[in-house]
């Protein structure tokens, strides 16, 4: 079930809870999407000021990002606790540029 958030304080006080398993970053020209993946609800926070999502970003929870991609979509499908296969949606070039970064975290 999808929930949209509109304000800042709410979507961290959401991050902190037990139940926030993921968090994906999406960026859309310039708007930047925050999806927050909880037991029983996907929440979405829109942000248009790219400052406030820089910062946003940085005041996440590291154990809710599961990655971050700056050339757009990336997406994670689980298998089991301890390995994860990426798929990106890019051309090859940028495709290993986004793994290398993945790495790198």
């Amino acid at each position: 079930q999808p929930r949209q958030v509109s304000d800042i304080k709410d979507f961290l006080e959401i991050a902190r809870r037990k139940d926030a398993r993921s968090a994906n970053i999406k960026k859309t020209g310039h708007i930047t999407k925050f999806k927050l993946r909880c037991s029983s609800y996907l929440y979405t926070l829109s942000i248009k000021d790219p400052a406030k999502a820089k910062k946003l970003k940085e005041t996440l929870p590291p154990s809710t990002l599961a990655f971050r991609c700056f050339h757009g979509e990336l997406s994670r499908h689980l298998i089991s606790d301890r390995l994860a296969l990426l798929f990106c949606r890019h051309s090859p070039q940028d495709r290993d540029h986004c793994l290398n970064f993945i790495m790198a975290i």
